[in-house]
């Protein structure tokens, strides 16, 4: 693909106000469905030290992007791969790895975003948005009373989100 051919060449490595345009990179290879350049640029990147910040925060948004795209298409490794890949290259940005996780919960991939969620930096899995993803994660795989027990310890950890009051109280239907 000539498209990375400005990567591969090790030009970038010569002229680093190249990387300021890897954003706009990015968007061409999802506007124009070339997952597997982004796939190949984020490879790329990810073997330089000292990227900055907000190149891999795009490279990890397009990523999702990307396993969205394979989730649709049945290809479910590689929307695994991409979807780790994009956790990874996140570090401590949440929307993406919240976006990543969703992504899979939506999937009904339940085991995959455990291990995904594993990877995820301690305080940020402390987060009030992941403790909520979490419990959604749990409100759609597990009995009714393993949910209200989830619940339970949410609010016992101080997490008073109406989200956690939502599923506590429909969920306490169910049981009669």
């Amino acid at each position: 693909h000539g498209r990375c051919s400005l990567l591969k060449s090790g030009r970038m490595r010569r002229h680093p106000r190249s990387t300021k345009r890897i954003p706009d990179l990015i968007r061409l290879f999802i506007v124009t469905k070339n997952y597997k350049d982004l796939e190949q640029t984020f490879d790329f990147l990810s073997q330089i030290d000292g990227q900055e910040d907000i190149i891999m925060t795009n490279v990890a948004a397009g990523l999702v992007v990307c396993g969205k795209h394979y989730l649709r298409k049945g290809d479910k490794p590689a929307a695994l791969n991409m979807l780790s890949k994009a956790a990874g290259a996140a570090g401590k940005k949440t929307k993406i790895l919240l976006e990543a996780l969703q992504t899979l919960y939506e999937a009904k991939l339940f085991d995959e975003a455990s291990e995904i969620l594993k990877k995820v930096p301690e305080d940020v899995r402390n987060s009030l948005d992941f403790q909520i993803l979490w419990l959604e994660g749990v409100n759609l795989r597990e009995p009714a009373m393993s949910v209200l027990k989830a619940c339970h310890d949410l609010l016992q950890r101080n997490v008073l989100a109406p989200r956690v009051f939502e599923i506590m109280l429909s969920r306490s239907v169910e049981t009669g």
